[in-house]
């Protein structure tokens, strides 16, 4: 039972974080991030819209996505994904990954250090 609580307070945080990363990213390179949300469907359990942003967590929480502004269509916005220039498209896409590759790196390296068996394993699961 341990260990599937540990896999999946894992799971969220590496989700939370991996998202978080993408809007992050988008925000510094002028994107417009139209939702961030910690889950997927419906009922939606906590929503508010800051800036513009809607954050929200919804009861499927083992997923998550960041909604950007002119991602999927075309627009004449300058802070629409689809306007911006590749470089930065590519570095708002790999947020995420990076995010996951250096969690992963870090925590290895403190689990090792510590000799903490749960920090290696966030780590490799990262």
């Amino acid at each position: 039972m341990t260990d599937l609580i540990l896999f999946l307070t894992s799971l969220i945080i590496i989700i939370i974080l991996h998202e978080f990363s993408h809007l992050i990213a988008a925000k510094l390179l002028g994107c417009g991030v139209l939702k961030y949300s910690i889950g997927f469907g419906l009922p939606i359990l906590f929503s508010r819209k800051i800036k513009g942003t809607v954050y929200q967590i919804t009861p499927w929480i083992f997923g998550g996505f960041t909604e950007l502004k002119g991602e999927l269509t075309n627009s004449k916005s300058k802070s629409a994904f689809s306007n911006l220039p590749y470089s930065k498209k590519c570095i708002i896409a790999g947020a995420g990954c990076a995010m996951n590759v250096i969690m992963g790196i870090l925590f290895i390296f403190l689990g090792r250090i510590f000799n903490i068996y749960n920090l290696v394993y966030f780590g490799l699961f990262s």
